[in-house]
């Protein structure tokens, strides 16, 4: 979701002056819907760059940079986002470097995602989409959901699942959204805050799994200055940022056992303690949280309290897989083709469209996109076939047992790397090799 600088700003508790800029490009009020938007907090305010859809962004204060930032924290040459079909940030000085909490140390890389926080000593940075994620009004008796710059019609099993979500959002229920990997639980959770009376409230995605438990306490409910060290000033947390809006716990099923009991208390009274103050200060906020874990397992199991789980089920709603939602395929095909193979004439072929119809996609939507931009690098114009899209071969070379271990670990850390080669135990570039070895066995 897009949000103006200003209202960015509110929502990660910033209270400096507020401006933009063109640095890089030609600023947000110049930016088109879809394109990537860098958006710094500085204390002399808050500036915004565009940046290109491929290649690689330098940041730092060195005014040759492709983003400037004059700060005594960044260094000259501090790091670089290279974009494409994925966004990763390379730290490239000997200042700290960040992603979503998790430290790089120069030479280390991690990806981004829409939304998330990168932190260069003491600025923190923010990438967004402009206009990604929005929903227009229904047309033609169907909802239409635009990703990105382009639109795709919902299919009849997920408008019926949205009609009622519309419904719920009215209120200020807690909602559990239920789904595989990859089916678009966060578009549930965005679709529930624009459709409710805090849509003109901060939206405020908390990456669960991709906190560490070090700093997950402080992260959520902030900390005073002094608290522990490295606090050297007071901070606000992603709770109170999002004041007057929502919050959405993404795979709240990897929340720590020693953090489950504060949230608990948040739910049922809405006051949050920051790090290190006697003080809890009282929040407006609704909850949306989503999870691909079986929680009344968990529960079962005692690794997740029961009262947490009823807490957060006042609503539940199991988002169905792709396989299930079969009249959804061919148009998601076709806009991730779109947006893959942008300037040029590129459609399926009727092979492919069959190899599509075929597939029981297991990695749901996210599975489909990464199919579709692998076959847009392989085509012929003006077609793509079944042999591009490469979908018979994935499925009939099962991954191994390790493979699947570890794409599973680097999803329940939401893509970052570094968070996933210390679950695993072993060094990032160990897991990237693996990975890159995995992904070029089974595509």
């Amino acid at each position: 979701m897009f949000l103006h600088p200003a209202s960015l700003a509110a929502t990660l508790g910033y209270r400096g002056p507020v401006e933009e800029t063109r640095t890089y490009s030609a600023g947000v009020r110049g930016a088109k819907v879809g394109e990537l938007l860098l958006v710094a907090l500085l204390p002399s305010g808050v500036e915004t760059w565009v940046l290109p859809r491929r290649g690689v962004a330098t940041i730092g204060s060195a005014p040759a940079g492709d983003v400037c930032i004059p700060h005594a924290s960044v260094d000259a040459a501090h790091a670089a986002i290279v974009l494409g079909e994925r966004i990763v940030v390379e730290a490239r000085g000997s200042g700290p470097t960040s992603v979503e909490g998790i430290s790089l140390e120069r030479g280390e890389s991690a990806e981004l995602a829409i939304g998330g926080c990168l932190d260069l000593g003491e600025v923190t940075l923010v990438l967004q989409r402009r206009g990604s994620g929005d929903f227009a009004e229904p047309r033609d008796g169907g909802e239409t959901f635009v990703i990105g710059d382009h639109e795709t019609r919902l299919g009849r099993t997920l408008q019926k699942t949205f009609d009622v979500l519309r419904k719920v959002a009215r209120g200020d229920i807690t909602v559990l959204v239920v789904g595989e990997t990859g089916v678009g639980k966060d578009v549930v959770a965005e679709l529930l805050h624009r459709a409710s009376p805090r849509a003109r409230g901060p939206f405020v995605r908390v990456h669960c799994a991709a906190l560490s438990p070090a700093l997950f306490e402080s992260e959520l409910f902030g900390h005073e200055r002094g608290a522990f060290t490295g606090a050297t000033a007071a901070k606000p947390g992603l709770l109170t940022s999002a004041d007057g809006g929502t919050v959405f716990l993404d795979e709240v099923g990897e929340i720590p056992p020693f953090m489950q009991v504060k949230l608990l208390r948040v739910l049922a009274d809405r006051n949050v303690l920051p790090v290190g103050s006697a003080t809890p200060h009282k929040v407006d906020v609704r909850f949306v949280a989503a999870t691909n874990r079986d929680l009344a397992k968990e529960v079962a199991n005692g690794t997740f309290r029961e009262d947490l789980f009823y807490r957060l089920s006042g609503f539940t709603t199991t988002l169905p897989p792709l396989r299930e939602r079969a009249d959804e395929i061919l148009p998601l095909a076709e806009h991730f083709l779109s947006r893959a193979h942008a300037g040029s004439a590129l459609s399926f072929e009727t092979s492919a469209v069959e190899a599509l119809a075929r597939h029981t996609f297991p990695g749901n939507v996210r599975e489909l996109r990464l199919a579709v931009e692998r076959a847009a690098a392989l085509a012929t114009p003006p077609f793509v076939t079944a042999a591009d899209l490469g979908l018979e071969t994935a499925e009939a070379s099962a991954p191994s047992e390790l493979t699947t271990h570890l794409l599973a670990t680097l999803d329940e850390c939401a893509g970052n790397q570094s968070e996933a080669a210390r679950r695993l135990g072993v060094p990032r570039r160990t897991l990237v090799a693996r990975l890159a070895r995995a992904r070029g066995r089974h595509p």
